[in-house]
């Protein structure tokens, strides 16, 4: 939420966006990872958990991010959107759905083909789109490309800060490989042996080249300069990982990613859980309470 804050707030987009919309964007940053499992997308799929099954394995975890708010927020004194009045709400809840869904992986690279051929290379043409009748689309893709960039700011920080948001989605990722194995799923390849500095380094340095940094790259550029802190703090990243990749042994116990025994108890549980996930009716209706 803060980096939307921030992103909405740079000179370039204060001018496009109007109040409503950088509200909603905002907010949605807030939202965009409430109740989340700790897993991926494709392992929510593997399992055939109740959530892949509800939403029938498209975007699984961010169409239940959305659900959850808006479950939430039918509490009255949770109502954020409260004194908006029907047209304002359906503006913010159908643009808060388009940035959220827009937070999904498998939309990065169509996402940021878009972008650069809407926005980054609008030039003069920006006035124009800002002054269209409907311009729903082009504001949703440029509130999706910020929410879906500002998801990797913690990639973006100075060294010492990003390395530990790294060890710590790291160590989730290790954790879905060794449950996949004791689910009897297939595992993901590169969640393997993360646990181990020069594998995990490498898959960083990969990670940052190919899909964090072209996202900031493209927007710095829309942005005429204003995120270039952050660019050179990814560019100090990468280099800081290929040394790291280059040398050997396991990270230690203060590096943030342990070795994680699972015990015995835990693994009948997940083989329990290895069959279809059935809810008890009254369960269910308790859960969509919320």
């Amino acid at each position: 939420m803060q980096c939307c804050h921030m992103l909405a707030n740079c000179q370039k987009v204060k001018q496009i966006l109007k109040n409503l919309e950088s509200f909603a964007l905002i907010f949605s940053g807030l939202c965009h990872d409430v109740g989340h499992t700790g897993k991926n997308n494709n392992f929510e799929i593997a399992v055939l958990s109740k959530l892949a099954i509800r939403y029938h394995d498209k975007s699984v975890l961010e169409q239940h991010h959305l659900a959850k708010t808006f479950k939430i927020m039918k509490r009255q004194q949770c109502n954020v959107l409260g004194g908006l009045n029907t047209l304002q709400y359906a503006n913010v809840r159908r643009q808060m759905v388009s940035n959220i869904l827009q937070t999904d992986i498998k939309q990065h690279f169509k996402l940021l083909q878009d972008f650069e051929i809407y926005w980054k290379n609008a030039g003069d043409k920006v006035t124009e789109i800002m002054n269209k009748e409907n311009n729903e689309n082009e504001i949703e893709l440029l509130t999706g490309m910020i929410i879906h960039t500002a998801d990797f700011t913690g990639a973006s920080k100075k060294f010492p800060l990003s390395k530990q948001w790294s060890e710590k989605i790291n160590q989730e990722f290790f954790m879905q490989y060794q449950e996949e194995g004791l689910r009897g799923v297939s595992q993901t390849a590169f969640m393997k042996d993360l646990d181990q500095l020069p594998i995990m380094s490498k898959a960083e340095k990969s990670f940052l080249n190919v899909i964090v940094l072209p996202l900031w790259q493209n927007l710095n550029d829309f942005y005429e300069g204003e995120l270039q802190v952050n660019i050179n703090n990814l560019n100090n990243s990468i280099e800081q990982w290929e040394y790291l990749s280059k040398n050997t042994g396991m990270l230690n116990e203060n590096s943030g990613i342990l070795n994680v025994s699972i015990t015995q108890d835990k693994k009948e549980a997940y083989q329990q859980l290895n069959k279809l996930e059935e809810v008890p009716e009254e369960e269910e209706k308790s859960q969509d309470k919320i």
